[in-house]
């Protein structure tokens, strides 16, 4: 098939793409060639490496959509990637879309929606877009059945999440199924075999570049725990040495990808102490050493980030919450400490943060534990723990679905609609093989291990999920067929557990009127689950010292709660604002699932 140019796309196209400087010779092989396709309505999964320009093709579909008079939809695993892509969308664009962000519980305003209809770009996260599906009809957003123009997945290897994967796939299928939309997944971090697989599941052509460019890379070793530090601090120390040395006015930009967010807290420190100590920066050089991660709220977040790419010397010791795709430039190292605990994906998100060809990636690892870090790598030359490559042998992305994730997945395809037990059967077969990891539950054992469940088991467990749904309220049976009750709706909007549901219906069961102090102790109960069990939150001392502080303020007044008081330490804050945007997630859910036991 030959390649279209710039020139062959309708007039008012073309003078677009002239005007935003996107001819045809400035545009990689693979962009040309996806260029093409999708102005054919082609549905399409790209896969090329880091820092190649998977935005502009994601600009040119978002451009057909706007063209066609269609909404197009833009979908990230964070809101740190989420308010980056806003934000470049609404400027390139500029007054030629309006750009709504769907994140949290926040849901858009019908009369928003339907004045700007026609330049709609709404930018999401996962989770949030999911919500939003299952909103449309009963908020009535769209006067269109079919509104999407285009929806395109970005970092779309979280499809090998164990916990997130169900709920995406599931997405994919809905906009495709339901509402027609052309489909774009992007990704840095695909295997070939699983890009193929993948492609083939959804039914989508495939763009698979795998050339990395070749890149400087050295390992340093500790061999105790307490020397870690020691080793980092020395890379840092001899880099600055040598910029310094250089002379020139060129920046430097240093990240440190750290395993813990204690560590990226502890290493800051020390780093800062390190620099002002040993170096003297003349004139009007301006250094900078920060952390962030998970922990700080997102404003904090964006202005440490902010202040870190102003800084002629800048060190920002992070979290792994900037690999996905956060847009930092001129980044010369990268320092990936404990790299031989990442798998190969990771690693190529990670790595994909260097953007200078003379930049070095830096891999700190415990002594005796190289040999599993370079069979990672794909080495093209090695000479003492030092060398050349040119990216990581990637895992392959598969299709588990684990016990707790499936039940919401059986009363998702329930959604305003009437299903035989057969039909349900049907359109859960057509979202996959499923794959179940070994897992025991008190109710339902599995015992599959890396094996495709059978039919027959299958269905067993959709009986199963069918009448404990029955059982708890989210579920009607009729003349053969199952419905979702008012609880059940709820529950699918809100995304919550299934245990949760549960224990949120038998609570309103048992307390038809509830008082506040009954309320707050089922609120804070499900809170401290999220953040223990999902969260990960081990600091049970810190945890607490939170909780306090939280207590002082009434559970009415959830949505005014400030977390800059001088109650509680600045490192404590970003746990803070983690519990209150749970807490405010939590509550609502709870809310919405007690209005539908009233009816209201």
């Amino acid at each position: 098939m030959g390649l279209i140019s710039i020139g062959e796309f309708p007039e008012k196209l073309e003078r677009f793409f002239i005007y935003k400087g996107y001819r045809e010779l400035n545009l990689y092989d693979y962009q040309r060639e996806a260029f093409s396709k999708l102005y054919e309505g082609k549905d399409l999964l790209v896969v090329v490496p880091p820092g190649r320009g998977k935005t502009i093709v994601a600009k040119f579909l978002i451009t057909l959509s706007l063209w066609r008079k269609k909404i197009a939809c833009y979908l990230v695993p964070t809101v740190e990637l989420l308010k980056e892509k806003a934000r470049q969308i609404q400027e390139f664009f500029g007054d030629g879309a309006h750009v709504i962000v769907l994140a949290g519980e926040y849901k858009p305003y019908v009369s928003e929606i339907r004045r700007n209809e026609k330049r709609l770009v709404i930018v999401g996260t996962y989770e949030a877009f999911t919500s939003f599906l299952f909103n449309i009809k009963k908020y009535e957003y769209f006067r269109s059945a079919v509104p999407f123009g285009c929806v395109i997945v970005d970092e779309a290897h979280y499809l090998g999440d164990v916990d997130r994967r169900p709920n995406l796939e599931f997405l994919i299928w809905k906009v495709r199924n339901e509402f027609g939309s052309q489909i774009l997944l992007l990704s840095a971090s695909f295997s070939e075999r699983s890009a193929r697989r993948w492609s083939e599941r959804f039914g989508l052509e495939l763009i698979y570049e795998n050339e990395y460019e070749p890149i400087k890379y050295k390992i340093k070793t500790y061999d105790k725990l307490k020397d870690k530090y020691k080793v980092v601090l020395g890379e840092v120390d001899l880099i600055i040495s040598e910029f310094k040395n250089l002379g020139d006015n060129k920046r430097l930009l240093i990240l440190i990808f750290c395993y813990t967010r204690l560590e990226a807290e502890s290493l800051a420190i020390e780093i800062r102490n390190l620099v002002l100590e040993n170096f003297k920066f003349q004139g009007r050089l301006k250094f900078y050493c920060d952390f962030v991660h998970a922990g700080k709220n997102f404003r904090e977040r964006e202005d440490t980030v902010k202040e870190f790419k102003l800084a002629d010397i800048g060190i920002l010791c992070c979290s792994p919450v900037l690999e996905a795709g956060v847009d930092i430039r001129d980044i010369k190292n990268v320092l990936i400490i404990d790299a031989d605990r990442y798998d190969g994906i990771r690693l190529t998100q990670i790595a994909g943060r260097c953007r200078d060809r003379d930049g070095t990636i830096i891999h700190i690892v415990e002594e005796g534990r190289e040999d599993i870090l370079i069979k990672k790598m794909k080495v093209i030359k090695l000479e003492d723990n030092a060398g050349v490559f040119n990216g990581y042998y990637m895992e392959e992305i598969g299709s588990w679905v684990l016990v707790y994730n499936f039940p919401r997945l059986v009363l998702q395809q329930l959604y305003h609609k009437q299903l035989t037990f057969k039909e349900i059967v049907n359109q859960i077969s057509e979202l996959g093989n499923f794959q179940f990891r070994e897992r025991k539950s008190k109710e339902f054992l599995i015992v599959e291990n890396k094996v495709g469940i059978s039919i027959d088991l299958l269905k067993d467990y959709i009986r199963y999920i069918l009448e404990k749904s029955i059982e708890i309220g989210f579920i009607l049976r009729s003349g053969g067929r199952y419905k979702l009750t008012n609880a059940g709706e709820a529950f699918v909007e809100s995304l919550v557990p299934f245990g949760w549901g549960s224990e949120i219906i038998k609570y309103f069961k048992e307390n038809r009127t509830p008082s506040g102090k009954e309320f707050k102790q089922l609120h804070e109960r499900l809170v401290l689950k999220q953040l223990v069990e999902v969260e990960k939150i081990k600091d049970i001392k810190r945890l607490g010292n939170i909780i306090e502080f939280i207590r002082k303020y009434d559970s009415k007044n959830i949505e005014k709660w400030k977390l800059n008081s001088q109650g509680i330490p600045r490192i404590e804050k970003g746990f803070a604002d983690l519990y209150r945007r749970t807490a405010l997630w939590i509550a609502h859910s709870i809310y919405n699932i007690y209005l539908s036991l009233i009816h209201i």
